[in-house]
């Protein structure tokens, strides 16, 4: 996309729209740094406890149970955080890159 060849109106919308994204990955960024996410929610939540409910879809107990659904489920929003955050990311990068090109 050319900037250049946005209207006011557009190039308004467009900038309010990537100063969300802009300030989310900032925020994200900080998260990332902070030891106490890094330890709780990077390794403790989407390492560790994702290993766990992974490796529970082999046994036997839950094939029994019918619980495979629910696992499903908790890896599919784990992994939905983890694609959000780095679209929240790449969406920054792209509009400081576009940003750079003007």
């Amino acid at each position: 996309m050319n900037l250049n060849d946005l209207t006011p109106d557009e190039m308004k919308i467009y900038e309010e729209e990537n100063t969300y994204f802009t300030e989310m990955a900032a925020a994200i960024e900080r998260l990332e740094n902070n030891a106490d996410f890094k330890k709780v929610i990077m390794e403790g939540y989407l390492k560790e406890y994702v290993l766990s409910q992974h490796s529970l879809l082999a046994t036997p107990m839950v094939k029994r149970n019918g619980t495979r659904p629910e696992i499903m489920e908790t890896l599919v929003a784990t992994s939905n955080l983890i694609s959000w955050m780095g679209m929240v990311k790449q969406f920054a990068s792209s509009y400081a890159d576009a940003v750079e090109e003007v």
